[in-house]
């Protein structure tokens, strides 16, 4: 499992090119934030993200959501999660992480939270077109044996892993959680297995920016879900900027 920092000149330099406007700058997270990367990506699909979180103060990292570039088991994945939280609790000298999962990140994250020990670890967990309760596309994927990729099998809607980690509340200990989904996403179907239950602050994008157009992939990499993002991990309420490049 690859991860990386954000750090220097041109990682600044990147997440200014694709960042919100100027007028609705965010505020910094207080802490230290990883974003873990989802399906089939390498941890560098979390990069563009972090980018901006770096570009607009916080200290940000990245990593992938699972071994074999996002395909692999997503409990292991959530082993190493958290040993990347530690070594970025003890660089940094943080008590505390925040985290962003971007699709099966979502997942990754949670397990990681709700499961090995990582509440006493997060602060705040936020899920960016998170599969949360699954998606049909998995199912059906699923039928075909999911070309033998284990994360395919656990994303389907109904499966063994959905359903223990959803099993009891959503929200763990003192964490706060905050998702968010957009109506035109194509691959989190039905969207609102995006949502979490049991106090999380869920987010649809349309219902700010009505006119938004963003499908799953480009989640990751859209300036008004990110200026949301920072709005969330500031402790802020979320008033996304819907002209965000």
């Amino acid at each position: 499992m690859t991860s990386g920092m954000i750090t220097g000149v041109a990682a600044g330099s990147l997440a200014m090119a694709g960042g919100a406007t100027a007028a609705a700058q965010p505020v910094a997270a207080a802490n230290p934030v990883i974003v873990v990367a989802g399906f089939s990506s390498p941890a560098i699909g979390g990069l563009p993200l972090a980018a901006r979180l770096q570009a607009n103060g916080t200290k940000a990292y990245y990593t992938a959501a699972s071994r074999d570039s996002g395909t692999g088991d997503i409990t292991v994945g959530a082993q190493d999660l958290g040993v990347m939280v530690d070594k970025v609790l003890k660089e940094t000298g943080a008590t505390k992480v925040d985290l962003v999962g971007l699709s099966m990140g979502s997942l990754t994250s949670r397990y990681y939270v709700k499961s090995l020990g990582g509440d006493a670890k997060v602060d705040h967990l936020v899920t960016v077109a998170g599969p949360n309760y699954g998606t049909n596309r998995a199912n059906w994927a699923k039928i075909l044996n999911c070309v033998g990729l284990v994360s395919c099998e656990q994303m389907a809607i109904g499966s063994d892993f959905l359903n223990d980690l959803n099993a009891g509340s959503d929200t763990i200990g003192s964490v706060k959680y905050t998702t968010f989904r957009s109506s035109w996403d194509e691959v989190v179907v039905p969207i609102d297995n995006a949502k979490l239950k049991d106090g999380a602050t869920n987010i649809l994008l349309q219902d700010q920016c009505p006119l938004r157009f963003v499908e799953h992939q480009l989640s990751a990499l859209d300036g008004t879900i990110a200026d949301g993002v920072m709005d969330a991990l500031a402790n802020k309420p979320v008033q996304m900027n819907c002209f965000a490049i």
